[in-house]
């Protein structure tokens, strides 16, 4: 819960910065906690984005660019896990509908 609270609070920081910049000492525990969590794997997408979004604001291109590289492989790999859940019911539905087919078939041949 304290978790969820930290990085809401750090995700409103970044929205509203242009009204209320952080200051680089700021941004150091940011990336320090930001980090610890993605050690437990808490919320990772959201993370790398955040730890993205962190290393902009320290101009530290190259690793912005890896974490949202890794925001983006997540994102896509949860979607094709999306994608393979949905074809694999419609696959049970047609093998459920075909033994129905079959058991109505036998069912009105005497």
């Amino acid at each position: 819960m304290v978790e969820k609270i930290c990085i809401k609070s750090i995700n409103n920081a970044f929205q509203n910065w242009d009204n209320n910049p952080k200051d680089t000492a700021w941004l150091q525990k940011a990336e320090k906690y930001i980090k610890k969590l993605l050690e437990k794997k808490i919320n990772q997408n959201q993370l790398y984005s955040i730890l993205g979004s962190i290393y902009l604001k320290q101009e530290k291109f190259s690793k912005a660019k890896k974490e949202f590289e890794k925001f983006n492989i997540k994102i896509i790999n949860q979607n094709i896990i999306l994608v393979l859940n949905f074809v694999f019911c419609f696959i049970n539905n047609l093998v459920v509908f075909k033994q129905q087919i079959i058991q109505n078939l036998k069912k009105s041949i005497p």
